[in-house]
């Protein structure tokens, strides 16, 4: 209309005519007179207003007000003199639009009018006074007082970013007040298109806002609600003329303001990051950088977007422009998000952040590793956000292949789990922590080991690959002995026993850890705590933390390569006992050891045969038979549990420390357990029995069932315990008639690795056998076959040859020409002291007379074994011992 001359007539097309009705009335301001004589009570509140002076002598005088007529009669005129129609009324009675216009404005109306965006975003305003006056001629008027106050900072760590504080304090007609807090971000040097970025604050003490906007021209344009933006973006946006939706003449320019935008929400996200340890530094919103993320689209990318595209391409490209921005505060600094071991679920973040409370809690301090982990304040700043925004992250994470990139972080966090939260060798084997964080810490673990791998194949392989690092970790949360509270939980380590594959690992052991007691599928004995004083490091998994589905699988996967035994009555909890001593973690049974098991071994039965309690039955010939032959289960470690606990000391009430080894059971002991354990068809086999002194035995004998010793333990135990229970309990531990029995075993910790080949003769063996030089147990055995070499004759003799006596395959050259290559025995079992059988060899020959049969079924005998050609097999028939 402004390029023709003023005399020119237009046509007034309908277009047109829709336009010109469309105009906004404040663009043709009328001149507001304020004179004594009006008898309106709106135009004489302004008056008041105005020109007198503040009831409150600490506000200013207002300098601009604004009034609202409901109905221009005036303009309506003027439309009609045109034929211009008038402009479509909303719905609702003229009469009640100033009530319905005072709720669009009021903040004490509800949430749909007035926003503190919008007054910031306008920029310029300290303070605004609503007041919604009536006719009435009395004092009826509500009021609201707006006051709007920024901070500003003088520096910020990125130069380019200018920022402000803003506070919105609204007070309400009843007194209540209302505050709204934003973090306010321009660029420094004012660009072209203006735009500014609003992200919520909290306000004392509550929780920041989550709010989603759509775009701002210094009002929301309606029509892009759908942006659903968790940031108020401002920019000079070219609009319809409505102001209801982005122009659609106008994309490129649309775009433009957009792209700038772009580029401030990447200096806000480097802000952010850099400044986190400062001290100095303004405190930004507790939720960035994540209150810069926005929706995922749901559309393809997008390079040439149409005008009704423009948002779905700006989020895409925000999306991408922050997962390349060093926006992730660190304890290294500003991080990529890739950077990072930064991920979308919630179990993990909490078992971040409760990996920083257990070091705080033991007073470790968090060693630094390839990936750190977002900072403290980022990660809690997650678990506030809506779950939704899982899919945000992993959009920032560009997580297309969210098992692979779930299993980089996997690989970074047991960096972290390894080099800060490990055992050292002076360590526990628990740590007491809080509850609730010992558990996310295991659940937060299982889900990213979940997230890495598909299915129980390939989370064998990862726990396979990650096992050394694993292992020694403080990861397993379980009860606390004697503690009945829930708040406090000990956290044990995972302790690597097998590999995946079913390999042994035999370096020492320290704890453990029995789990899966409630099983439904089983009817079991629930096991009793040990005492709170004993050394028996034995643990119970916590109840609740196992109740977690994916918890539950991934230990029911795991268990023997963490370290741990799914419960299965009490043999299984004996053995775990047992493990205290014979895996070195304790060298002594103390008292308090001995009373526990003594009240516990009755409810061991015969179906245990690694547990059983005669006469060298801590060394059966038929479980050694089984343990050579099977790699798969636990009958080596069993076997090598019973061996290794005779190289403990006992200690008992009123008694001096005694190597088990070298301590023997006395004929009252002998006689109790023979007594009880026979049928009563079998009679009493004790009646033709040589009585023997203790100072006829070769060794010193334990305290004999009269000594007050049993007294002690009796009431100490505090329930009924028989003589046959404390004979027992002294024969599990390895005490036997005969002392100095010495054994080494094809499996055993002594014997060169069955992994290799090695000659049949130990007299063979050199230090080229063994990883640490020669142990002194084989240098043993050696002097003692060079001394008795017709032992090595008689077990290649032809009635007990390895040709005849063991097991082969059809074609194997052992049994076809009598070749000892591959070639093993068993167990090798001697005593060196051969002076001390000579002196005495009566009471030899009377324990000989007494439990011969049950010493030829264990240490008396043993078996060749071959694997030439043909997997390792075991023996047909026995062959002497010793």
């Amino acid at each position: 209309m402004s390029d023709g001359a003023r005399s020119d007539e237009i046509p007034l097309t309908e277009e047109l005519s829709e336009s010109v009705s469309k105009l906004p009335l404040f663009n043709f301001p009328v001149p507001l007179v304020t004179n004594h004589e009006t008898t309106d009570t709106v135009r004489e509140r302004v008056r008041e207003l105005l020109t007198e002076p503040p009831t409150n002598g600490d506000q200013e005088r207002f300098r601009t007000a604004v009034f609202i007529r409901y109905e221009d009669t005036n303009w309506r005129s003027q439309l009609a003199e045109f034929g211009i129609p008038v402009p479509d009324e909303d719905e609702g009675a003229i009469a009640d639009r100033p009530e319905r216009i005072w709720e669009y404005l009021s903040a004490g109306k509800g949430e749909g009018g007035l926003q503190p965006e919008t007054v910031v975003q306008l920029g310029g305003i300290e303070e605004l006074h609503l007041e919604r006056a009536s006719n009435a001629g009395d004092d009826s008027a509500i009021e609201e007082r707006w006051e709007i106050t920024r901070e500003t900072d003088s520096t910020t760590a990125v130069d380019e970013l200018s920022h402000d504080e803003v506070h919105v304090r609204v007070r309400l007609h009843d007194t209540t007040e209302v505050v709204h807090s934003f973090d306010h971000f321009r660029f420094a040097e004012s660009r072209e298109h203006h735009t500014a970025i609003l992200v919520n604050k909290a306000t004392e003490g509550e929780p920041t806002p989550i709010e989603s906007y759509p775009l701002y021209l210094f009002y929301p344009i309606e029509g892009t609600d759908a942006a659903n933006l968790p940031f108020c973006f401002h920019g000079r946006f070219r609009v319809e003329t409505n102001r209801k939706s982005l122009s659609s003449n106008n994309a490129d320019t649309n775009q433009r303001v957009l792209q700038e935008g772009l580029d401030l929400l990447e200096l806000i996200g480097r802000e952010v990051a850099e400044s986190a340890d400062n001290s100095k530094s303004t405190q930004y919103s507790n939720h960035l950088p994540w209150a810069l993320l926005p929706p995922v689209p749901d559309t393809d990318e997008l390079s040439d977007p149409s005008s009704d595209e423009l948002i779905d391409w700006f989020k895409q490209q925000l999306l991408r422009r922050l997962s390349q921005t060093e926006c992730v505060p660190t304890k290294e600094g500003p991080k990529r998000p890739e950077e990072t071991l930064l991920h979308w679920d919630e179990s993990v973040t909490e078992g971040y952040l409760a990996f920083r409370t257990i070091l705080n809690e033991v007073n470790r301090d968090q060693q630094r590793a390839e990936q750190p982990l977002p900072s403290e304040q980022a990660l809690e700043a997650t678990l506030s956000l809506p779950s939704n925004w899982s899919d945000r992250v992993k959009a920032l994470l560009q997580a297309d292949d969210e098992q692979s990139v779930s299993k980089t972080v996997l690989t970074g966090w047991v960096e972290h789990l390894d080099t800060s939260l490990s055992m050292g060798e002076e360590d526990s084997p628990a740590i007491e922590v809080p509850a609730a964080a010992a558990r996310s810490l295991l659940e937060g673990t299982v889900s990213i080991l979940t997230a890495s791998t598909d299915g129980d194949g390939s989370l064998n392989d990862t726990l396979s690959e990650l096992a050394d690092h694993f292992d020694g970790v403080y990861l397993l949360p379980c009860k606390i002995r004697d503690v009945e509270s829930d708040d406090r939980l000990a956290l044990v380590t995972l302790e690597q026993r097998r590999t995946p594959t079913g390999g042994e690992i035999t370096h020492r052991r320290v704890r453990s850890v029995i789990w899966d007691i409630a099983s439904a599928s089983r009817d079991v004995e629930r096991p009793p705590t040990p005492p709170q004083s004993s050394n028996m490091t034995v643990y119970f998994l916590d109840e609740q933390v196992q109740d977690i589905a994916d918890v539950h699988h991934v230990l029911s996967t795991a268990g023997r390569v963490w370290g741990l035994r799914a419960y299965e009555g009490i043999p299984s909890f004996v053995r775990s006992l047992l493990d205290t001593f014979a895996d070195g973690r304790h060298d002594v049974v103390e008292p308090i050891d001995f009373a526990f098991l003594a009240a516990i071994v009755d409810r061991l039965g015969a179906e245990s045969s690694d547990l059983q309690t005669s006469e060298g039955a801590f060394f059966p010939l038929e479980y050694l038979r089984t343990a050579i032959t099977q790699q798969e289960g636990d009958q080596r470690g069993n076997l090598r549990r019973r061996v290794q606990l005779r190289a403990c000391d006992l200690h008992l009430h009123e008694d001096r420390k005694r190597p088990i080894a070298d301590t023997v059971l006395g004929d009252g002991w002998q006689s109790i357990r023979e007594r009880e354990t026979s049928s009563e068809e079998e009679g009493d086999p004790t009646e033709e029995w040589q009585e023997l002194d203790t100072g006829e035995y070769l060794a010193p004998s334990c305290p004999e069932p009269q000594s007050t010793t049993w007294d002690v333990f009796r009431k100490q135990i505090k329930r009924d315990v028989s003589d046959l229970d404390f004979a027992r309990t002294l024969a599990l531990l390895g005490v036997a008639t005969l002392p100095g029995v010495q054994l080494l075993w094809m499996y055993g910790d002594d014997h060169p690795s069955m992994r290799q080949s090695h000659h049949w003769n130990p007299t063979e063996w050199t230090s080229s056998d063994f990883s640490n030089g020669v142990p002194n147990t084989v240098r043993d055995l050696q002097s003692v076959l060079e001394a008795t070499a017709d032992y090595t004759e008689l077990i290649t003799s032809p009635d007990y040859h390895p040709q005849h006596s063991a097991d082969h395959s059809r074609k194997c050259t052992v049994k076809l020409s009598g070749d000892l290559d591959q070639v093993n025995l068993a167990s090798w079992v001697w005593i060196d002291d051969i002076e001390t059988l000579r002196e005495h060899g009566n009471a030899v020959r009377e324990l000989l007379r007494r439990h011969g049969d049950a010493l030829d079924t264990t240490l008396l005998r043993t078996g060749w074994s071959c694997n030439h050609g043909h997997k390792r097999r075991a023996w047909t028939e026995s062959v002497p011992a010793s």
